[in-house]
């Protein structure tokens, strides 16, 4: 394990669908595997992730903008400087719910479940110009675990 240090808008990025983008902070590697931070920017508007579940814990600070939460039953609006936690196995899911960008950071531990989003823009991209199919997305989330709500 090292020090690091991202100046604003520097990490590993990732490409994400419907106008979301992903930077990652620090990975398993830089962290021992206990954890993992990823900076994301969403769009007004952007489709809900699904209300799922899985055993990592994840927790969102919110930087910019405004995400609506949906954690086991209740719904609630995170607005800039919200933090938000997910202990492994809770039902969760969010969206940007506001008129402007959303950025907030992601933290996943222990570290891995980042692994996720580049299959899952590797799969978005090979099925261009269409969509993947249930079947492929049902594949990658069982791969890491997710289990849809």
């Amino acid at each position: 394990m090292h020090p690091i240090r991202h100046a604003p808008g520097e990490g590993e990025k990732i490409t994400g669908p419907w106008d979301r983008s992903m930077v990652l902070k620090a990975g398993p590697v830089e962290t021992r595997s206990l954890y993992s931070i990823l900076e994301f920017t969403s769009a007004p508007g952007s489709p809900w992730s699904t209300h799922h579940l899985h055993e990592t814990t994840e927790a969102w600070y919110v930087l910019d903008g405004e995400l609506t939460f949906r954690l086991g039953d209740e719904m609630f609006q995170a607005k800039a400087g919200a933090f938000v936690l997910a202990p492994g196995g809770t039902p969760h899911s969010a969206v940007n719910s506001g008129t402007t960008m959303a950025k907030y950071l992601v933290f996943f531990s222990p570290a891995g479940l980042e692994r996720y989003f580049w299959d899952f823009a590797a799969l978005v991209e090979a099925a261009k110009p269409g969509q993947p199919s249930q079947e492929e997305l049902d594949s990658l989330a069982a791969r890491y675990g997710i289990v849809t709500v």
